[in-house]
């Protein structure tokens, strides 16, 4: 897993969440080797059969990604749009009790450009 610190000059967080679907991803095992601030990945699932809108929540584990859940239905248009859109989105564990995680989902600020 990949551990990240928050850098508030370079990032701020939006919102907070919590994933959905994780005890269909997730074994009891694998919880136990996550941590709070692991970065989490959010990515847009326009051909998800059930949800055009579907943005899935992933986390690195070695060289592959591991499904966590999706980024619940009320929100997933918005942060959708937002990565389409080309914003820097991910997410960092915020809270973690058995199944029920709370992800917050964090943008990178845009680069100034001098005075």
């Amino acid at each position: 897993m990949n551990t990240h610190a928050f850098s508030p000059e370079h990032e701020f967080i939006l919102l907070p969440f919590v994933v959905a679907g994780v005890f269909h991803h997730v074994t009891h095992d694998f919880l136990r080797t996550l941590q709070l601030n692991d970065r989490v990945e959010l990515e847009p699932e326009p051909n998800n059969k059930y949800d055009k809108n579907a943005v899935k929540v992933t986390i690195a584990v070695g060289t592959e990604y591991k499904m966590l859940g999706y980024v619940p239905k009320e929100t997933a248009p918005m942060v959708g749009r937002l990565i389409t859109n080309g914003y820097k989105l991910h997410g960092l564990l915020a809270q973690i009790h058995g199944f029920d995680m709370t992800v917050v989902i964090v943008m990178q600020k845009a680069a100034s450009h001098g005075p």
